[in-house]
């Protein structure tokens, strides 16, 4: 059975067993249960779906100056207390796309946020990708990817994005199926992780270090042989050395009928991390469930 992996690794079927159906459609109502109490700030209906081993983690919150302490909690306990802290009195996601794999969902925006003391105020809008993921019932992991650098009051105009010729070189790279002008951006310790990719179990697709990246990319290449991997992204931005991608993949690959290609589009958001100049972390979270394929004309 084949299945479509990640970004890079689109394959030209996409097989949905009914039990993968099924558990995507329970994450998914977990999910968003989890999500309205903590729209609602509602603690009472967020502890009952958090447990000891729940983790609340925003990667793009550590080292920032002038942020207070870092979000990365542990506990329904320290969780509802790390929230409860912020003093937020009206939280909003205004969710352009939602997708997921079995056991994990994807919410891909923005979150209008008011908070402080009731006669002053204040609200702000900030880009956001929200991962969580569920297993029986519970959440196991809220994990936030925030443009905490690009937030605007609700009534001003958005912050200009931050550009990083590297990032922009290796995400070209990225989208022309370039593979080979991709791995001078790698660390050789680089980690390409695609958590929602099928058929892979529970971690999906999960590669260590440059040589083993590059091994299974060019496997990848030299069986489908893709013509681009075409990425659109609505938004982009940049916090705490990751930058975050919203938008979509529409890989195309070549068919033996004359003008036709292979068509595979998805909502798909990426997240890169640099260390020394360097890529060192690569997460795609691509909606295969939502995927739509086939053959079309060459435009």
């Amino acid at each position: 059975m084949k299945h479509a992996i990640g970004g890079i690794f689109c394959s030209l079927v996409l097989i949905f067993s009914p039990a993968d159906a099924q558990d995507v459609s329970s994450a998914r109502q977990t999910a968003q249960t989890w999500l309205n109490a903590y729209q609602s700030q509602d603690f009472d209906a967020m502890r009952a779906l958090l447990t000891d081993q729940s983790v609340f983690i925003d990667p793009t919150s550590l080292g920032r100056e002038n942020f207070g302490d870092p979000i990365n909690w542990q506990g329904a306990d320290a969780i509802l207390a790390g929230v409860g802290a912020w003093g937020v009195t009206d939280a909003e996601y205004e969710i352009e796309r939602t997708y997921g794999s079995p056991g994990r969902v994807i919410f891909d925006g923005s979150i209008n946020v008011t908070y402080g003391a009731p006669d002053n105020l204040v609200s702000y809008n900030f880009p956001i990708v929200t991962i969580v993921t569920v297993a029986d019932g519970h959440v196991l992991e809220h994990r936030d990817y925030t443009d905490f650098d690009g937030a605007r009051s609700l009534d001003a105009e958005p912050a200009p994005l931050t550009g990083n010729n590297i990032i922009n070189a290796y995400m070209a790279a990225y989208s022309a199926a370039d593979f080979d002008a991709m791995e001078p951006f790698m660390a050789e310790d680089v980690v390409f992780s695609d958590p929602t990719a099928t058929g892979l179990g529970e971690a999906g697709l999960l590669h260590h270090g440059r040589a083993e990246t590059m091994a299974a990319v060019r496997d990848f290449a030299a069986e489908y042989n893709p013509i681009a991997l075409n990425f659109e992204w609505d938004t982009v931005f940049e916090s705490n050395d990751r930058y975050v991608f919203m938008g979509s993949v529409n890989a195309l690959y070549p068919v033996e009928e004359d003008g036709m290609v292979y068509r595979w589009s998805a909502p798909q958001a990426t997240v890169i991390r640099l260390r020394d100049g360097l890529v060192v972390e690569q997460f795609d979270f691509a909606d295969y469930e939502g995927a739509v394929q086939g053959i079309v004309p060459t435009e």
